[in-house]
């Protein structure tokens, strides 16, 4: 059996328990983060298929009411875009079926993170792996 002795122990790996970690190493304090699963980011979710990536989980972000979210992309050097708003979009039910969907604008405007909220994961963990 392996034990280790730390004074902070995080448990769950999803975007909160990331954000401490990160947080706790850039002032370089010592933590032991738990998962339970076999991947970190908890609800966030994002898979890759030939340069697309597609979220799972949460999707968007609204710099008009995120800023300190924004200031964290900025900070691990992630890029954003506004979600589309024009055009048309496919969307597949979970029985399989497919239907055309209209775009449509959001206020405020929706943004995504390039590589998929994935991104934001990987690059809190990249503070600390």
């Amino acid at each position: 059996m392996f034990m280790e002795e730390t004074e902070i122990l995080i448990v769950g790996g999803g975007l909160s328990g990331v954000y401490a970690a990160y947080l706790l190493s850039r002032q370089k304090i010592p933590f032991v983060l738990l998962e339970a699963c076999s991947r970190i980011g908890g609800r966030i979710l994002s898979t890759a298929h030939n340069g697309y990536f597609s979220d799972m989980g949460p999707s968007w972000y609204w710099p008009e009411i995120n800023p300190k979210f924004v200031q964290l992309v900025q900070i691990l050097g992630l890029e954003g875009y506004q979600q589309f708003e024009i055009g048309m979009g496919r969307f597949q039910y979970s029985d399989g079926s497919v239907t055309s969907v209209r775009g449509y604008a959001t206020m405020p405007a929706s943004w995504r993170l390039s590589g998929g909220m994935g991104s934001l994961v990987t690059g809190l963990m990249a503070y600390y792996s």
